[in-house]
């Protein structure tokens, strides 16, 4: 029995597809909650015929932990709205389940934004997670992430004032208290579209700025660093 929990904002034009991966992958009975950060598209349409949970959300780090809240069996999965399930992700998380807590993976762009671009960065990005969980600093991508129910309390669930890299500080978490994989040789394909669209210099300054500024001043929370990493997810509903 598996939760999914998806986080949303205007997601109108992935939500659907995100929706059939799920049903077309898994296996197991299952649910979908989809955490709505108040969208003016036909997200929440798109979720409700779908047979979703829809519920109240926010930034990424309150969606999910809306949807946890609901949900109702032990294994959550937490897939973003741009993100595809597959039955090769499921494979891994059914197989680990007697051994592991948490499990994250790589990502890779969808087919249909494949370029020499993407899938380079996507191959950058997925270097460096491997090589910090390599040295003991386990983090990694929230795409398509999977936490026991009993493991996501125990560490408290996402922070809530934090404007990027939620995910990575959640992970680093859960691994003091849990079993934790970064799950290499499974991809999960996901959404390229904010480097498409923004082009390479404002995606490395989204990303590799603000995760080298969090060494040095703390994480990007409300109150020390709106300014990094802000995108239109942190727009207050």
């Amino acid at each position: 029995m598996i939760s999914f929990v998806i986080p949303t904002f205007n997601e109108e034009s992935h939500i659907g597809d995100a929706l059939q991966s799920i049903e077309a992958a898994c296996s197991v009975p299952h649910e979908i909650i989809v955490a709505d950060h108040a969208s003016t598209d036909e997200t929440r349409r798109i979720a409700s015929e779908s047979a979703c949970l829809v519920t109240e959300g926010g930034l990424p780090a309150v969606g999910r932990n809306a949807g946890a809240r609901l949900a109702r069996h032990e294994l959550i999965v937490f897939l973003d709205a741009d993100s595809r399930y597959s039955a090769v992700v499921e494979s891994a998380i059914l197989s680990r389940l007697d051994t592991h807590d948490a499990l994250s993976f790589p990502i890779s762009p969808l087919p249909s934004e494949r370029s020499l671009l993407t899938r380079f960065c996507c191959r950058v990005a997925n270097a460096y997670i491997n090589l910090r969980n390599r040295m003991g600093f386990p983090i990694g991508w929230g795409a398509c992430l999977f936490v026991k129910r009993s493991a996501f309390a125990t560490c408290g669930g996402f922070r809530e004032d934090l404007l990027r890299f939620e995910d990575f500080e959640f992970i680093g978490r859960v691994a003091k208290t849990a079993k934790y994989e970064f799950v290499r040789q499974v991809s999960v394909e996901t959404s390229s579209r904010r480097l498409i669209q923004g082009g390479l210099l404002r995606y490395v300054m989204l990303c590799v700025v603000p995760e080298i500024c969090r060494h040095l001043v703390g994480w990007p929370t409300k109150k020390i660093g709106r300014w990094m990493g802000y995108d239109d997810w942190h727009q207050e509903s």
